[in-house]
């Protein structure tokens, strides 16, 4: 027992305080003092076991992964998530009906395409399928947003009317990398600017390429208006009958340097209609670094 200051014992048990704080609660508040360093001793002892058996369990777990390598079983497992996941963030591509325009003894087959994502690349395989004959198959790509043609020119198919049909067998999407590309519209113009100049077709009837073989003409000059060189531009050449599809072509300009201006001239059997205009477009796989001619310096 405690004693005041007469020397008379007291007895604390019996201590109540008006504003509720019992003796009880202040020995446990004198404990807690006390040991005050020992509990968060104990207590940081504890946070340490904890995180060394994650980092022991998590440690064990990659060595085992990496000796013994992931089960099939996983290996679905990833890839079933990762189309899942895909499927999730893009929508497939557009494809429009296969078109087949003669030219000469062969034909030319085309079909419209479209990536309807604005921030994914596509990369994809695909085949014609021609009635009766071994399918046109290879592999192109799509820019994000991008509408284009996919083409296969001089197919020996051996029938007036073949039975085309066209199918992509599968697709690789490639997200825009915003570290590098902050604005994709400025990106990819700053790239494909290329213009024309001095663009004459020339229909079979009026060429005079060939008195015995009627051939069509096509000349024109591109600038390449961009910062960059690139080993080769591949041009697609549309011609529409006012907005109607009509025929295509192809042609690769090489070694094209920054500000340089190239004259192509291209001719082939006649069999166009009458042409009221004449697309000219690159096709550069943006998402592709090999494409830029590496600086060579001054010789």
């Amino acid at each position: 027992m405690a004693k005041n200051k007469n020397g008379q014992e007291i007895d604390l048990s019996k201590y109540e305080d008006l504003s509720g704080l019992s003796v009880n609660k202040m020995n446990f508040g004198l404990w807690l003092s006390e040991n005050r360093a020992k509990i968060l001793r104990i207590i940081i002892i504890c946070l340490i076991a904890i995180s060394a058996f994650f980092f022991i369990y998590s440690s064990y777990s990659y060595i085992v992964y990496f000796l013994n390598g992931s089960t099939s079983k996983d290996l679905v497992s990833l890839v079933k998530s990762n189309v899942v996941s895909q499927r999730n963030v893009v929508s497939d591509i557009i494809v429009s009906t296969p078109q087949i325009f003669r030219s000469g003894e062969s034909y030319d087959l085309v079909v419209t395409i479209k990536n309807p994502n604005d921030k994914f690349f596509a990369h994809f395989n695909y085949c014609f399928n021609i009635e009766g004959k071994s399918p046109f198959c290879s592999s192109s790509f799509a820019l994000p947003g991008e509408e284009k043609y996919v083409v296969a020119l001089g197919q020996k198919i051996g029938t007036d009317q073949p039975a085309v049909s066209f199918k992509i067998n599968s697709v690789s999407w490639q997200r825009i990398d915003t570290h590098k590309i902050i604005d994709w519209n400025t990106f990819a113009s700053d790239r494909l600017n290329f213009s024309l100049e001095n663009v004459n077709l020339a229909l079979a009837d009026e060429s005079g390429l060939s008195e015995k073989v009627g051939l069509d003409s096509l000349d024109f000059t591109i600038t390449n208006r961009t910062a960059f060189g690139y080993y080769e531009v591949p041009l697609s050449i549309a011609f529409y009958r006012d907005s109607e599809l009509v025929g295509v072509n192809h042609y690769v300009v090489k070694d094209f340097l920054a500000g340089e201006s190239k004259s192509v001239r291209l001719s082939w059997l006649g069999g166009l209609p009458n042409i009221t205009r004449t697309s000219v477009k690159p096709e550069l796989d943006l998402s592709d670094d090999s494409i830029y001619l590496k600086y060579q310096g001054f010789k």
